[in-house]
Formats: structure tokens, C-alpha cells, sequence
């Protein structure tokens, strides 16, 4: 009869104490209703980037996907246990770039067709009035020149030649 008892007493114990857990973990997490903005546009450095998920709105504030945003301004973005991270990608790793649309990327070719420009390559590079030695042709990679313009970047994709647009606009390459 006390060992009947013992377990009763035990099985009541166990089910109050479990029960309990979850009423102090109810609080943290709550439902919200909110606005799905696909008219909002975002732009990043004056130019318009395409969200593959819009944008929302919730108590007078506009949020963005996390993920989207960081990876269009060159992070990697990740979650476990709980935690977000956000780490610098490499400029090198082309794969870590995100794409022509969404980062200004154009190909040389766009570049002298729509805007004018004199694109010339032998030894050297020659975009307008910069001159930088010629990358060399491998597949998938981001070449770094120090110029008396700034930074410019080319990127070697698929055999073609890309540039960033604001970077040749910050060069006096277009207007």
C-alpha cells in the first residue's frame, strides 16, 4: 500500500513539474499578424535590388529577410541553436558573390554597347581611362586592382569579363 502510495505521489509530482515548464516557456513566443509589402522597394547604394521575399510590416516598422539582405551586402548568414550569424564572405570567392542583378556586376561587352565605353584587352585591361593588367582567364574567380580611381574589381565568369557599375562611375568611367 505505501509503495501504491509512493508511486501516486511520485506520477503527480512528475506531471505538475512538467506541465510547469510549459507555462513558463508559453510567454517567449507569441503569434503577430502583419503586412506583406511586395510594393516596397529596396535599393542598396542607389540602386534597386530584387527581393525574392518582400518585405513586411509590423507595428509602423518595415522588416526585410535577414538572410536576403546580408547576403546582398556580401555576408553569409546563418542559423543554429538558436543563434544568427553574420561573417564577411570572401571577395575572391565568386560563388560568395551574389548576382549580376543584385550587386551591379555587367559584363565588358554591356559595358562598351549601353554606356560607351572603350574596352580594349592584350596585355593589359584598358576600361575607359583605366588600365589594369589583364586577369588571367581562369574560371570563377575576383581579381583586385588598386587604381589612382579607387578599388576596381573584375570578376571572371563562364570566360567572361565583368565589372561593378558604381565602381566605374566612382572611376569617371560613366556618369
Amino acid at each position: 500500500m505505501k509503495s501504491v502510495r509512493m508511486f501516486i505521489v511520485g506520477l503527480v509530482s512528475g506531471v505538475m513539474l512538467a506541465t510547469a515548464g510549459t507555462a513558463f516557456g508559453a510567454p517567449a513566443l507569441q503569434k503577430i499578424s502583419a503586412t506583406l509589402r511586395p510594393d516596397y522597394k529596396v535599393k542598396v547604394n542607389g540602386q534597386e535590388v530584387k527581393m525574392q521575399n518582400a518585405p513586411i510590416s509590423y507595428n509602423n516598422t518595415t522588416y526585410i529577410p535577414l538572410r536576403e539582405a546580408g547576403e546582398i551586402l556580401g555576408y553569409k548568414v546563418g542559423f543554429k541553436d538558436s543563434t544568427i550569424t553574420l561573417d564577411k564572405k570572401d571577395v575572391n570567392d565568386v560563388s560568395a558573390i551574389a548576382s549580376t542583378e543584385l550587386t551591379g556586376w555587367v559584363d565588358l561587352n554591356t559595358l562598351a554597347r549601353d554606356y560607351g565605353v572603350y574596352v580594349a584587352s592584350g596585355d593589359d585591361l584598358t576600361i575607359g581611362n583605366i588600365t589594369v593588367k589583364r586577369p588571367v582567364a581562369e574560371p570563377d574567380r575576383i581579381e583586385t586592382f588598386q587604381t589612382e580611381h579607387g578599388t576596381i574589381h573584375v570578376k571572371i565568369e563562364n570566360g567572361r569579363f565583368y565589372v561593378i557599375l558604381e565602381e566605374m562611375r566612382n572611376a569617371g568611367v560613366i556618369q
